[in-house]
């Protein structure tokens, strides 16, 4: 077969892939018939690697769009769940700074 050949037969191909909407056999038809080849596979092995590629690629974009309709909030913070926890730290926060002014009190006293 010859180089013209070839490159008008997967412009051809990604073609008709286009038309069916079966983007992943379009982008990995190439490389998954050199692989074939180099493994000795027979044309059904080649079909079913070609349409398993296919169907994952469709599941995972699947998945994705589920998600992304599903319009969930993109983190999830521990204070999101537990505000109490984290109300609980602000105020020992602010002992914290009194004990540090106390201290420092005590030690000005202490020193004179």
């Amino acid at each position: 077969m010859s180089k013209q050949t070839r490159v008008l037969q997967e412009a051809t191909i990604k073609q008709h892939c286009k038309v069916l909407r079966m983007p992943a056999v379009a982008s990995q038809f190439v490389s998954l018939a050199e692989q074939a080849v180099k493994e000795n596979q027979n044309h059904y092995g080649y079909l079913e690697a070609l349409l398993t590629a296919e169907v994952e690629e469709r599941e995972r974009n699947t998945i994705e769009r589920r998600i992304r309709e599903a319009h969930l909030p993109r983190v999830k913070t521990l204070q999101a769940w537990f505000p109490a926890l984290f109300s609980e730290t602000s105020r020992i926060r602010q002992e914290r700074g009194r004990i540090k002014k106390l201290i420092f009190a005590f030690a000005a006293i202490w020193r004179s």
